[in-house]
């Protein structure tokens, strides 16, 4: 019995392609690449920010809770006012009353 392999060359074409695939490094680094990012918040609404470190959060208006996992501290922000994340675990955003929010590079 005769097995008739494919050729490696679609394969190999396929690996150089990926290869050639310009990704950025690391969360940071996406976030970091982005302009900010205009978001609006419901009242009580959460948003989650699953790696944060170097990203600013800024309130244009509204009231916004940060609170992150592992902090023993959270932070309030009124318009006008940012947080900058230091830390890498997860991040919540909870709008106290309607928001509006920008979230960017540090």
């Amino acid at each position: 019995m005769n097995l008739v392999l494919p050729s490696p060359f679609p394969l190999r074409t396929a690996i150089d392609g990926l290869l050639r695939l310009r990704l950025p490094l690391s969360r940071r680094q996406a976030v970091a690449a982005r302009p900010l990012a205009p978001r609006a918040l419901q009242k009580d609404a959460i948003w989650v920010l699953p790696h944060p470190r170097g990203v600013r959060i800024e309130c244009l208006s509204g009231e916004l809770w940060i609170t992150q996992d592992w902090q023993r501290h959270d932070i309030l922000l009124a318009p006008g006012q940012s947080y900058v994340a230091d830390g890498t675990h997860r991040l919540l955003v909870q709008a106290l009353q309607a928001a509006q929010f920008q979230v960017g590079p540090a």
